[in-house]
């Protein structure tokens, strides 16, 4: 069923649809083309949490809970999320993602995972048992005519956030085009900073992660400890880095100026075919995770939960104002 149709000459293209599953929920596809980006840039920056809350104001907190093989992104993140709807609760995602090449598309996976070592056992956010977004996004020829190249990206999202599906597709109709177009708001910011460093087809040695120390979990031999090094990666080239507010997070704060997001859904614009990441299974052991104290925790949140951060790489590059 198709959702949406937008043609926005110079700014974006975006088509959605949606389907449903056996189960009843709802799976989305999109097909985003971003002008002026190669899909090298535009994956770097989908990738870059510390720049994401530039243009997905629902993520208040997100940290590095493990990091693999940076030439793959290999990483699990932790991410909290507050979206606009009174009938929606905050959510916590634990995620493992990471992306690979072939020919000239760069092909990209996440999913949700359950029992992560370095998770928080404690947590008081209702947590996503049930994520999955994977994409594929090539440079293509600008679908308007300018010599530049654009980046067509297609994405096959899905997740379950425990409330009726009916609300959960009204969230995601309503929020989507709104989030699309902040998105497409900040490509033209992001590569601007990052070709000041390197070409547009080139690797960014400072892209999110790179050259930070490596931190695999200690694993107890089980099949129920999920992590990267449980996934088979013989390599650990990334960093832990912390909190978005751990003062020895290598990626720092531009802007503390709070904004407010407006409805944006969960439907994002990247997009892909049918690749699977065997992240794991669930996990019923608690070996190996970290022992925060959920009231400091949460005390913290609440200190930092309303700013909103860009890559270290990115200064002098003005905030984008809200729509």
């Amino acid at each position: 069923e198709k959702m949406m149709d937008k043609d926005l000459k110079g700014f974006v293209k975006y088509t959605s649809w949606r389907r449903t599953l056996p189960d009843g929920k709802t799976e989305y596809k999109s097909v985003t083309i971003s002008p002026g980006a190669t899909a090298r840039e535009f994956c770097d920056m989908y990738l870059d949490d510390d720049f994401r809350r530039n243009w997905d104001g629902m993520v208040y907190h997100h940290e590095v809970l493990e990091h693999g093989d940076f030439s793959e992104r290999q990483q699990v993140v932790r991410w909290l999320r507050r979206f606009p709807f009174a009938f929606l609760s905050d959510r916590e995602y634990t995620i493992a993602r990471k992306e690979f090449k072939e020919g000239d598309a760069i092909y990209g996976c996440s999913k949700a995972l359950a029992g992560h070592p370095r998770e928080y056992p404690n947590s008081q956010v209702v947590k996503m048992d049930v994520f999955w977004s994977m994409w594929r996004a090539r440079t293509v020829a600008d679908p308007w005519g300018s010599d530049a190249p654009a980046c067509e990206t297609i994405l096959l999202h899905h997740e379950q956030f425990k409330i009726p599906e009916n609300l959960a597709r009204f969230a995601v109709k309503h929020g989507m085009w709104g989030f699309v177009k902040k998105l497409a708001s900040t490509v033209p910011l992001y590569v601007e900073a990052r070709r000041k460093r390197v070409g547009m087809y080139e690797e960014d040695p400072d892209a999110y992660g790179a050259g930070a120390v490596p931190n695999p979990p200690t694993l107890h031999h089980s099949d129920s400890a999920l992590s990267l090094a449980s996934m088979g990666s013989d390599s650990f080239g990334g960093s832990d880095c912390g909190s978005d507010d751990s003062a020895s997070c290598r990626y720092g704060h531009l802007s503390s100026k709070p904004r407010r997001s407006r409805v944006r859904g969960v439907a994002t614009m990247l997009v892909a075919g049918g690749l699977a990441l065997a992240l794991g299974a669930r996990s019923n052991s608690s070996s190996g995770r970290s022992t925060h104290g959920k009231g400091r925790h949460h005390q913290k949140l609440r200190g930092h939960r309303r700013h909103h951060v860009a890559s270290h790489q990115l200064e002098g590059v003005p905030e984008v104002m809200e729509e």
